[in-house]
């Protein structure tokens, strides 16, 4: 692929007048480079910012000719399209990413400009009561009961929820795997492999779909259903269900309420290795402590006050 991505950036005209190394050229080699060095999901999500990237600056744009206006008239399009700001963030990351490979790769001498992102607001984590979440499973019909429950009860992500196989449910332990599936080129993020713990709902919902889908080891417990396909159907439920908020909840709310709950009553140690985390800095910004555990929390060192005041 490489080869022929050289030939055709190959200049036929004379030195002295150098074809520009447009931004095309840049984005395709860029893109190479990350099918072959990332996972499938990466790619395809790299390939939809490289999309938007040429139908908005254009594919034959000379690289080393950049210039901010021409990111202020990226940015003033995709939000004039109703693109969130932190969406726009990821596109101009994967500009940024591509320039500095052209440069790694001897296409450009420097990167032509700095890609700065735009400001965002944090928001405060959306985080669904238990009596919300039992108001969605009410509004939800199989299998979609057991992708609330694998969010809510079990804290995983949407990736890994559809690439469950049966093998991976233990129920003699009480226990999900989340593993490396090799078969499926396909690996938990990270690859953080961990095996969780099942709530009696959760256990009961798995053991009604083991019964559907059969003995094979390899069954899928969505049937092949794809994360796209889960967000829609969960979405739709949410609505239903009067609890939609956009950009606020779907399958990553369910996860990230798992993880406030959790640590009322496990340490942020607990919440990173059972949700899979890499580090505590990602678990902080996914987690809310409840009002009950900020005041035990504040009893507790009171007494411990208290008593090196007595010693």
């Amino acid at each position: 692929m490489f080869e022929l991505l050289d030939a055709l950036e190959a200049d036929p005209r004379p030195a002295r007048h150098p074809r520009p190394y447009t931004l095309g050229a840049s984005l395709a080699r860029w893109l190479e480079h990350v099918r072959i060095h990332c996972r499938p999901s990466s790619a395809k999500q790299a390939a939809y910012h490289v999309a938007h990237l040429e139908r908005l600056l254009g594919a034959s744009l000379n690289c080393a000719a950049l210039r901010p206006r021409d990111i202020d008239q990226l940015i003033a399009r995709r939000l004039a399209e109703g693109v969130s700001r932190s969406s726009i963030n990821g596109t101009l990351r994967y500009l940024r990413a591509a320039l500095r490979y052209a440069v790694e790769v001897g296409k450009l001498e420097e990167v032509p400009l700095r890609v700065k992102q735009l400001k965002v607001t944090r928001k405060r984590p959306h985080i669904l009561a238990d009596e919300e979440i039992v108001r969605l499973l009410r509004a939800v019909k199989p299998p979609l009961d057991l992708v609330v429950l694998l969010a809510a009860d079990a804290g995983l992500r949407v990736g890994e929820i559809v690439t469950l196989q049966r093998r991976d449910v233990d129920l003699r332990a009480n226990t999900l795997a989340v593993q490396v599936k090799p078969e499926l080129d396909w690996s938990p993020k990270g690859a953080a492999e961990r095996a969780v713990p099942l709530s009696p709902r959760l256990r009961q919902a798995l053991e009604e779909r083991l019964e559907q889908i059969g003995r094979e080891p390899a069954a899928l417990l969505l049937g092949g259903m794809t994360r796209f396909a889960v967000a829609g159907k969960l979405r739709r439920a949410l609505e239903a269900a009067g609890l939609y908020v956009r950009w606020k909840t779907g399958a990553h709310a369910l996860r990230r309420s798992w993880a406030s709950r959790l640590s009322e009553v496990a340490s942020v140690e607990v919440v990173r290795a059972a949700g899979g985390w890499e580090d505590y800095a990602t678990v902080r910004r996914y987690v809310r402590a409840g009002d009950r555990a900020v005041a035990e929390g504040i009893a507790a060192l009171a007494r411990r006050r208290g008593d090196e005041r007595r010693s």
